[in-house]
């Protein structure tokens, strides 16, 4: 009985998926998944924040909000998922996402929107390319049901604009 107890902890260490050993009405022991809370964007501790580079995030959306006034900037992607404590074997994705919404990309073809604030993205500063999302809102309210990354992103995200300066 211990052995198996251990074999399955084991497992559930190797997939990095949280899960927790639960009796079966069989009598059995199984491995379950550990049932999780929806939550808004995140607050990281300040020392996980300057593994982000949180000042040239701030940055970066000041040069963007000097084209558009920006009402809410989410990052996601896999550098925000490892300062939030994921295991590490997982498949990445996009090393940065960033979703920007505003009421001023109205009538703004999205290519343009996408093309003129990616290209302020400063990848040097931040170590790889970001996937720029920029919508209205009620644009976000559709994609962030429709695009895993926007979801990720607006659940497990930093706010920038939220966070302290």
């Amino acid at each position: 009985m211990g052995d198996k107890r251990h074999r399955l902890a084991a497992a559930a260490a190797l997939t990095g998926c949280p899960a927790q050993l639960v009796n079966t009405p069989a009598g059995r022991i199984a491995l379950a998944p550990v049932e999780r809370r929806e939550s808004g964007a995140v607050s990281l501790e300040p020392a996980k924040l300057e593994d982000l580079n949180l000042r040239e995030l701030r940055r970066y959306v000041e040069r963007v909000s000097d084209r558009w006034p920006i009402s809410q900037a989410l990052v996601g992607g896999a550098r925000v998922d490892d300062a939030n404590g994921a295991p590490p074997q997982r498949e990445r994705g996009p090393e940065w996402v960033v979703v920007l919404v505003s009421d001023f990309f109205d009538g703004v073809p999205w290519l343009e929107r996408v093309y003129q604030a990616g290209s302020l993205w400063d990848r040097s500063e931040m170590g790889a390319p970001a996937d720029v999302h920029c919508y209205t809102a009620p644009e976000f309210a559709r994609k962030r049901e429709q695009l895993r990354a926007v979801r990720d992103a607006a659940e497990r995200g930093i706010d920038v604009l939220a966070q302290p300066a």
